[in-house]
């Protein structure tokens, strides 16, 4: 979904802000928007475990609503396919996104990610 790209974008641009300034200001946050996605090798079974855990804690601070609105948000639905199918309106969606993009930051955040 690509405006759940755009957030988790957002809070890496943030987190470089914050961890390596003199990086950051080296590169135009538009080289950022359309870099293309860095060619890597495959992450190893020991990233998988971390990144499944980091996952799972996350998502047990989250009350049930917003567990599945996260859950929908990573299958990739878009926000008027999320609002639909939680019967929320799509403002209501939206706000709540928010707010769940905000949890995510502080998290990552705590975690030192």
């Amino acid at each position: 979904m690509p405006y759940f790209r755009a957030v988790c974008r957002n809070v890496a641009r943030d987190a470089l802000t914050r961890l390596a300034p003199e990086v950051a200001a080296q590169v135009p946050l538009e080289e950022l928007d359309t870099a293309s996605p860095r060619m890597e090798k495959p992450a190893t079974p020991e990233q998988l475990v971390r990144a499944e855990q980091l996952k799972r804690e996350l998502l047990a601070t989250l009350n049930p609503d917003d567990q599945q609105l996260f859950r929908l948000l990573v299958e990739g639905y878009t926000l008027p396919e999320v609002s639909g199918r939680l019967n929320l309106s799509y403002t209501n969606a939206a706000v709540r996104l928010h707010r769940l993009r905000v949890l995510l930051h502080n998290y990552m955040k705590d975690k030192n990610l």
